[in-house]
């Protein structure tokens, strides 16, 4: 990625202290932007704002509370909206929700902005995030807003590949879809599976 490809942008990476987030968070630090992470827990904030150097700053949030939902989206002006915090009920899920709502307002106002979602492994809220992903694209795209999810594999899912990638792996998916070069796609889903979804017909053919 360039050095400089989202200089003078910012972006706020949930669940940003840890795992994919973390490493999300890592790469448009490296392009350049400003990047705010946030999470439930401050130690681990603190050590991953840390790691990240100079151009970070965590924010503690949780999700599951539309106080700290609202507090997020008035981090103005957000550029991009990185949703990497895990999905373990149906709060977190509203909280993505209002999260989306509130920084879309914003954003239209200053004529666009990306929002990238890392689909969650419990399926049902995955289906939903896809579903709402795919709605917000609609709704947001002629405001020149990018709505995108990536899906990872589900641990312990076979693929065509034998292994789960990596974070840095699907941090790559998801910090192509936040920058210039993704302009043109919206609405998608980037999977990072190692081919699950081929596996699985695959298999099914030679039944």
């Amino acid at each position: 990625m360039n050095g400089a490809e989202l200089k003078g942008r910012t972006a706020v990476v949930t669940g940003g202290t840890s795992g994919i987030g973390l490493a999300t968070a890592r790469l448009l630090t490296h392009t350049g932007a400003h990047v705010i992470v946030s999470d439930d827990n401050l130690e681990r904030g603190k050590l991953a704002a840390a790691q990240l150097g100079s151009g970070t700053r965590f924010l503690p949030a949780s999700l599951a509370d539309l106080g700290d939902v609202d507090f997020l989206a008035r981090q103005a002006p957000i550029d991009i909206l990185i949703t990497a915090a895990a999905i373990t009920d149906q709060r977190i899920l509203q909280g993505i929700y209002f999260l989306v709502s509130a920084v879309a307002q914003p954003m239209i106002r200053r004529g666009g902005g990306a929002m990238v979602n890392l689909l969650p492994s419990v399926p049902e809220f995955r289906a939903s995030l896809r579903s709402l992903t795919r709605t917000w694209a609609a709704e947001f795209g002629p405001h020149g807003i990018r709505v995108n999810c990536v899906a990872p594999c589900p641990p312990g899912t076979d693929n065509a590949l034998g292994r789960t990638a990596e974070a840095s792996e699907v941090a790559e998916a998801m910090a192509f879809l936040a920058s210039p070069r993704a302009s043109s796609i919206t609405g998608a889903t980037l999977s990072v599976d190692g081919g699950a979804t081929v596996s699985r017909g695959h298999a099914e053919s030679r039944r």
